[in-house]
């Protein structure tokens, strides 16, 4: 019952639901620090070939590696981001900024497809290897990103609105 002796609806129900943050048995500073050392991993596993590439002298291959190489530090940073959302209690920008993280999700599959093609365009690869048996591994990588980005998407319960403010 409501305050005003009306039932809740069903449909009232769940948005409300919908608006709770879900309990977790971890503590928000706990996904705060992976996205921290995350981001960490990727810049120390990059520096040499693109972050600081311009300090070691490294080659930087094409613009489509550099588009690819902004795009998946903004993942990275989108990252770190909305795990500070949360810790900060602001799940109402979490979900606004979680809209912009699947478009990005979606341009980084086509990035993604790009970028292998093009290391199989240029014949790169491993240090002996051939780069067409190399070529699976990025293909299939970005096919369970895809997977795992694009099916919980497509299951996720869309609220309802229920006032032209609650926009």
């Amino acid at each position: 019952m409501m305050e005003d002796g009306h039932r809740r609806t069903t449909s009232e129900r769940t948005h409300k639901a919908c608006d709770r943050p879900a309990r977790s048995p971890f503590r928000p500073s706990l996904f705060l620090a992976m996205a921290l050392l995350m981001l960490s991993t990727v810049f120390v596993g990059f520096a040499r070939t693109y972050y600081l590439a311009g300090v070691f002298h490294a080659p930087l291959p094409g613009l489509i590696i550099h588009v690819h190489g902004a795009a998946f530090s903004c993942w990275i940073l989108l990252l770190l981001t909305q795990t500070s959302l949360v810790s900060a209690g602001r799940v109402d920008l979490h979900r606004r900024l979680g809209i912009a993280g699947f478009l990005l999700a979606c341009l980084m599959v086509i990035l993604g497809v790009l970028a292998a093609t093009d290391l199989l365009v240029r014949e790169a690869g491993p240090a002996g290897g051939d780069p067409k048996f190399f070529y699976i591994i990025p293909i299939t990588d970005i096919l369970i990103f895809a997977t795992l980005i694009l099916l919980p998407s497509a299951l996720a319960p869309i609220p309802r609105r229920t006032s032209v403010s609650s926009l």
